[in-house]
């Protein structure tokens, strides 16, 4: 289970770190490359609990799969649907979303206005 800070800390500096998208066929993005490479989400999720049918897959749609709901548990310490109006649920979409809409070299201050729009503290990696 992560709070919003942790699970923010860990994906601004995995991405920043990484420095690449996690993608597979012609610039599909996915949470475990095959190369090794994890999205901001994707960083989230240990291989032991990974599956394939993850990939193509937001969020959202984790509710709806024992395999995603796995993932929704580790993440959010439950399976319960009230986790999709919580703060970390909105910021998990929004990294989701700055990693497979933006090229790395605009990561860092996508990160910063989301560490201000959800009020966190920024990580040392962007700062």
């Amino acid at each position: 289970m992560y709070t919003t800070q942790e699970a923010f800390d860990i994906a601004a500096t995995h991405l920043m770190t990484q420095y690449r998208k996690a993608t597979r066929i012609i610039s599909e993005c996915v949470y475990h490359a095959p190369d090794g490479a994890k999205c901001a989400v994707g960083c989230l999720i240990p291989d032991e609990i990974y599956n394939i049918e993850l990939e193509g897959k937001d969020i959202d749609d984790m509710f709806g799969y024992d395999y995603g709901l796995a993932v929704i548990e580790h993440i959010f310490g439950s399976k319960d649907t009230d986790a999709k109006g919580s703060e970390l649920y909105r910021l998990l979409g929004a990294l989701q979303y700055l990693h497979d809409q933006s090229e790395p070299r605009e990561w860092r201050d996508k990160l910063l206005k989301l560490a201000h729009k959800f009020n966190m503290t920024t990580p040392e990696v962007l700062q």
